[in-house]
C-alpha cells in the first residue's frame, strides 16, 4: 500500500526526469499540431481575392451593421469638415454635439454621407443618433445592399438596394 503514497516523479534522476518532460512537451505539440489540422476546414482551399476597390462603408456595415456604418459615415464627414463637434456649456455640465458646417458639397459625396447630411435631426448629441427612428435608421435604407453581401451572395457595389431586398430572402439567397 505504500506504493501508492510513493511519488515516483519526485524521485526520478535529474536527466530522466528532463527526458519524460521533454516527451511530455512533444506529445502535447503534436496533438495540438494534428487538431489544428482537422478543425481548419479551409485548409485546401485557395486564398481569397482582395477586391481591387474596397468600400469602407460595406467593412464597417460587416463589423457592426449600421451603428458602425453611421460612425464611419459621421467620421469622414467630420475630417472633411462636413461635420463639427461644438462643445456646449449649461450651468456645470458640458455636452457635446455633432452639427453640420457651412462647408460647402464640392467633391464627391457617397450615398451614405449624403443620408448623414440631410438628417434634420443636427446639431444632435451622440446618443440622439443611434436612438430608433434616428440617423442610423436613414442609413439603414443605404446598408441594404451591404447586408446582402454580408449574407454571402456577392459584392454590395453590384447590387442596387432595392434590388437586392426585391430578388433575395432575409438570409441573402436568391429567391426564384
Amino acid at each position: 500500500m505504500s506504493w501508492l503514497l510513493h511519488n515516483f516523479i519526485a524521485d526520478m534522476p535529474g536527466p530522466v526526469f528532463l527526458l519524460l518532460y521533454l516527451l511530455v512537451i512533444a506529445a502535447v505539440v503534436a496533438a495540438s499540431s494534428i487538431s489544428i489540422r482537422t478543425a481548419d476546414q479551409t485548409r485546401g482551399m485557395e486564398t481569397p481575392q482582395i477586391p481591387p476597390k474596397l468600400d469602407p462603408y460595406e467593412l464597417a456595415y460587416l463589423r457592426g451593421g449600421e451603428n458602425e456604418v453611421t460612425r464611419a459615415a459621421i467620421a469622414s464627414l467630420i475630417e472633411r469638415e462636413f461635420l463639427q463637434i461644438a462643445e456646449q456649456k449649461s450651468g456645470r455640465t458640458k455636452s457635446k454635439r455633432i452639427g453640420r458646417t457651412s462647408t460647402s458639397m464640392a467633391g464627391q459625396i457617397d450615398p451614405v454621407e449624403s443620408r448623414v447630411l440631410d438628417w434634420a435631426g443636427f446639431p444632435a448629441l451622440p446618443s440622439e443618433i443611434f436612438r430608433p427612428n434616428g440617423l442610423s435608421s436613414r442609413v439603414a435604407a443605404v446598408c441594404a445592399g451591404y447586408h446582402v453581401a454580408k449574407c454571402g451572395t456577392g459584392p454590395a457595389h453590384d447590387l442596387d438596394p432595392v434590388d437586392s431586398r426585391e430578388h433575395h430572402d432575409d438570409r441573402g439567397r436568391s429567391r426564384v
